[in-house]
């Protein structure tokens, strides 16, 4: 849809229904050339026929991308705000006034900064623009938390499977785990907090320490260049994570002949947000253990719920 316009609901005055206002200044920032404009439920609307819509949705625990309404009202419980922008927006349909619709569906009382970082893949999604996965100017060695996204390349789970809820990893899965908790081992100013390996993601909390002097450790075959540097950045442990888990990959293709790759396992780059304050922290952290209750929904599931 080629869509330059965005429409929000929320109500500043309900906090499980603010958080599309307040994350709308940043939007607005970070899309100069998007107009948002922020619609009420209740009042009549003059909408254009292809509508992109950002809203809160109860019953889901993270970003989710409607794409049309027979998927919108049955995935989550719906409010009383969201059964009227519903109605609206059905008797637009009916009119024949409404042709397309995406929503970009928020739960309330998510951590405002993953909200806004989520919702901005989100919109580089629809509009296929590539989003700097990195922030400008920010240095990313410095102590903190992190949390982190490491996908699969193509969606395709190579990990394991979800069940009941639960994961399941696979062999390949297993060593995935292994390797992210070598982590820690690797680098010593290094603390891993909460993750979860998904079927073709990666959810973590890396925790960036004061240390300094740590270890530099690369691939297996690069592991006689071993030296040191004042700290290593985020990108550092994430590149150097990766490659072990595709290093294991290539010996297992040559030593037990799994299937081979094409050219990359997972996606070139990794998706990061800067955790500032415990409010967040908690989020997050709840976020990453809901992950595989949410998989059905999961945009990164390839048979999600549609």
């Amino acid at each position: 849809m080629a869509l330059k316009t965005i429409y929000v609901f929320g109500n500043s005055d309900l906090e499980i229904d603010s958080l599309p206002i307040k994350i709308l200044p940043n939007l607005r920032t970070l899309f100069s050339e998007i107009d948002f404009k922020v619609l009420d439920p209740n009042e009549e609307w003059d909408v254009p026929k292809n509508l992109l819509v950002i809203d809160t949705v109860l019953g889901i625990h993270k970003i989710i991308v409607f794409d049309d309404l027979k998927k919108f009202l049955p995935a989550p419980h719906v409010s009383m705000h969201d059964f009227d922008a519903y109605a609206n927006l059905r008797y637009l349909q009916k009119l024949g006034k409404l042709k397309n619709i995406k929503i970009i569906g928020i739960p309330p009382n998510f951590p405002e900064k993953l909200a806004l970082n989520q919702i901005s893949d989100a919109i580089n999604k629809i509009f296929k623009k590539r989003k700097k996965m990195r922030l400008p100017d920010f240095d990313y060695s410095k102590a903190g938390y992190y949390f982190v996204t490491i996908c699969v390349k193509d969606r395709k789970c190579l990990f394991g499977e979800v069940k009941g809820g639960e994961i399941r990893l696979n062999q390949f899965g297993k060593i995935v785990n292994q390797h992210w908790l070598e982590i820690s081992a690797t680098y010593k100013n290094i603390v891993l907090d909460t993750y979860v390996i998904m079927p073709n993601h990666i959810h973590g909390i890396i925790i960036i320490d004061e240390i300094v002097g740590a270890p530099l450790v690369g691939a297996r075959d690069q592991s006689d260049r071993v030296g040191t540097r004042p700290t290593p950045t985020l990108p550092d442990v994430v590149g150097n994570f990766k490659s072990m888990v595709v290093n294991s990959y290539i010996e297992k293709v040559k030593k037990e002949d799994w299937p081979k790759f094409n050219k990359h396992i997972f996606q070139r780059t990794f998706y990061d947000h800067v955790i500032r304050d415990e409010k967040s922290l908690e989020k997050i952290r709840e976020y990453i253990q809901n992950n595989p209750l949410q998989w059905e929904l999961d945009e990164e599931n390839p048979k999600r719920i549609k």
